[in-house]
């Protein structure tokens, strides 16, 4: 009987000792899982969650952080199980919810995204994030009137509807009217809807424009513009209605039913033309213009599969082509790439003073009316060269914004825009695979246009 009691204590003991040391284990997979996801390694944290899930079967929050971390590497099947085991449970949970929506919009699935928004504003209608995901996943398939419908809760919210303008615009009386229009987001976002102002010039309205300081050199040669000013400064006069340049599309659209595509709508300055123009007449091989690198910080704050540079090492292939000659018109953030260029790679520059001492785009401007095409990432350039309605191709990677519509190689902003985007996560191989074909023929057919001549 003694043995008895004392080999059960002794296995209790054991037990205890086993149990706590699952403990410690299960605590530390989450302390590791948790710094792993704060310092977006998410592959590294989606280890340390499964392993947790597996030692000890997870809460609610494992499965959603697990879930997020796999939806940030565009693993949208495992995320969505990982969901899945919550809404089992709480089917009703609204974040989850929110975040299926979010996944699926990101992955172009949008049938399946817009319905669980709705379902998402019918369970908690105070959700403001919801109206706005909405408003993005209707835009992204191309559904304006719900869109710019539902976005007009986010620019009540956000001081930005211009109700003032709405009813000039309703009743057809822009005429004498002083309109202020300010940036919002970055410089290609302002590149991109500078054209409200010249169409809100064209119904007889004055325009003041507010742009980003480095933007003045470039669009100073807007004719459409009666006062441009830099941010900072203080606005000399009393106007009659003011939003952002990225609201006007909102605005616009429904007393037009369009987006305005009176291209181009920036003219580039005349004597750097003539320069730029003299300079790569030389040049009688298909020129194309290049830029890989976009915003390094812009890009941290993004989710991986969202980051839109890619490194110029997967653009050598281009120089394999026959008659191309690579132009860089990359700036800052990327540029030193150009370093490590092997030396069988000919990639041409402009110089040190190349949009530096005319100011920013003045160059690029001029440049890009000289060359046969320009392949860009999602930044500025690719804005630039389609507001100059010269060919662009971009590269976008798997989950990009609202104003690139989804399974569309075409853009409805910019006419000579033809766009290759990723199929799956990280796979910039396939995208440049496929450009560099369209380029092989776009290259023959001018290699033989000048053989004729």
């Amino acid at each position: 009987m003694k043995y008895n009691i004392l080999l059960l204590l002794l296995l209790h003991a054991s037990t205890m000792l086993w149990c706590d040391d699952k403990e410690l284990q299960a605590q530390d997979l989450l302390k590791q899982a948790k710094a792993a996801q704060q310092a977006q390694e998410y592959q590294a944290a989606i280890d340390y969650y499964t392993a947790l899930i597996a030692l000890k079967p997870g809460s609610s929050g494992e499965y959603f952080d697990l879930a997020y971390c796999h939806s940030m590497l565009g693993q949208v099947p495992q995320a969505l199980a990982s969901y899945r085991k919550i809404l089992d449970i709480m089917p009703n949970c609204v974040s989850v919810l929110y975040n299926v929506a979010y996944l699926l919009k990101m992955a172009d699935d949008l049938d399946k995204a817009i319905p669980i928004y709705l379902k998402t504003i019918e369970l908690d209608p105070s959700k403001e994030d919801t109206y706005f995901g909405l408003a993005m996943a209707y835009l992204v398939k191309g559904d304006f009137d719900n869109g710019w419908r539902v976005h007009e809760r986010f620019l009540n919210r956000t001081g930005r509807n211009a109700n003032t303008l709405r009813q000039y615009l309703q009743h057809n009386d822009l005429a004498g009217k002083t309109i202020l229009l300010r940036p919002e987001g970055g410089l290609g976002d302002t590149i991109q809807f500078l054209r409200y102002a010249k169409k809100l010039k064209q119904h007889g309205a004055r325009i003041i424009a507010i742009v980003q300081r480095e933007l003045y050199p470039l669009v100073q040669h807007c004719e459409y513009i009666d006062q441009l000013m830099t941010v900072g400064s203080v606005v000399p006069c009393a106007y009659d209605d003011t939003t952002t340049f990225m609201s006007m599309a909102a605005i616009w659209y429904p007393y037009h039913k369009e987006i305005v595509q009176e291209i181009p709508y920036i003219t580039p300055d005349q004597d750097r033309s003539a320069y730029w123009k003299e300079y790569l007449c030389q040049d009688t091989n298909f020129k194309i213009g290049i830029c890989w690198g976009a915003s390094i910080h812009n890009d941290k704050s993004r989710a991986p599969i969202a980051r839109r540079g890619i490194p110029l090492s997967q653009l050598y292939p281009l120089h394999d082509i026959p008659g191309v000659s690579l132009y860089s018109l990359q700036r800052f953030d990327g540029e030193d790439e150009l370093l490590d260029v092997p030396e069988d790679i000919s990639i041409k520059t402009f110089g040190p003073d190349f949009d530096r001492t005319h100011g920013a785009f003045v160059d690029s401007a001029a440049i890009i009316q000289h060359l046969d095409l320009v392949i860009s990432v999602d930044t500025a350039t690719a804005h630039l060269t389609g507001a100059l309605g010269k060919p662009v191709f971009l590269m976008l990677p798997y989950s990009t914004d609202w104003r690139w519509i989804a399974h569309r190689t075409t853009s409805p902003w910019y006419p000579s825009m033809h766009i290759f985007k990723q199929a799956r996560p990280f796979d910039w191989n396939t995208v440049v695979q496929d450009i560099c074909l369209v380029v092989s023929e776009l290259a023959q057919q001018h290699m033989n246009s000048q053989s004729e001549s």
